[in-house]
């Protein structure tokens, strides 16, 4: 990776530095729970789920866990996932089913 390429992660939005200059990159987490147990995770960061006893809570820690997952991909010199749109989760079997059952997606 060349030198004047960096991140700033904040808030589940990535900007990156990269021969196109700035570019802001939205991963859109899902949530689901009830009082005193909240999950959130993201389809397009794959293998991490972040649990809370508020949903506040499980926000800042799936947002932190993104955060290190990406420092994790650009460290190691590995393709960060690709973010899909709202519409393109939409239409995910996966996603439609976790909304079936009271999941909701997070718009940020």
């Amino acid at each position: 990776m060349a030198a004047e390429r960096g991140s700033l992660i904040c808030h589940g939005f990535r900007t990156a530095i990269d021969e196109e200059g700035m570019r802001a990159t939205r991963y859109v987490p899902l949530i689901n729970g009830h009082t005193g147990s909240w999950r959130v995770w993201f389809p397009d960061v794959p293998s991490f789920v972040a649990v809370g006893p508020t949903a506040a809570d499980a926000l800042r820690d799936a947002f932190g866990a993104v955060a290190d997952r990406l420092d994790y991909c650009e460290a190691e010199d590995l393709p960060a996932p690709d973010p899909r749109t709202i519409d393109e989760l939409l239409d995910d079997p996966e996603v439609k089913v976790h909304l079936s059952v009271g999941a909701k997606l997070v718009e940020m």
